[in-house]
């Protein structure tokens, strides 16, 4: 569902062109990313993201470096991923008798 909320808020653009267009070329990846799409070629949100490896770790130095890319160039402000790295609240927490709960991995964030 947030695939086709962001794409909603997008307008005509798909969400795969927009990542390509505003966030894959600044970060100075090489070649093409791709997403897993549903039938009506709507992004499948949080997963089926498809990279090369050089690419996807010049993607996490990005993440790294909260939201600047390998030149210094501020992509996604800084905040963002302090709000979205932050665990918010015991409701975000999965509790332990969900067959998704992994007490390795907890999953209190709420961006994906």
């Amino acid at each position: 569902m947030a695939a086709v909320a962001a794409e909603a808020m997008l307008g005509n653009e798909r969400l795969t062109e927009f990542l390509e267009h505003g966030i894959w070329r600044a970060i100075g990846a090489e070649a093409p990313a791709s997403c897993g799409v549903d039938k009506a070629e709507t992004a499948i949100g949080p997963c089926c993201f498809r990279a090369t490896v050089r690419d996807l770790a010049l993607f996490g130095l990005f993440v790294l470096n909260k939201g600047r890319n390998a030149d210094g160039r501020q992509i996604i402000p800084s905040a963002w991923f302090d709000i979205a790295t932050k665990g918010h609240s015991s409701i975000d927490k999965i509790p332990w008798d969900n067959p998704s709960f992994n007490p390795c991995c907890p999953l209190d964030y709420r961006y994906f």
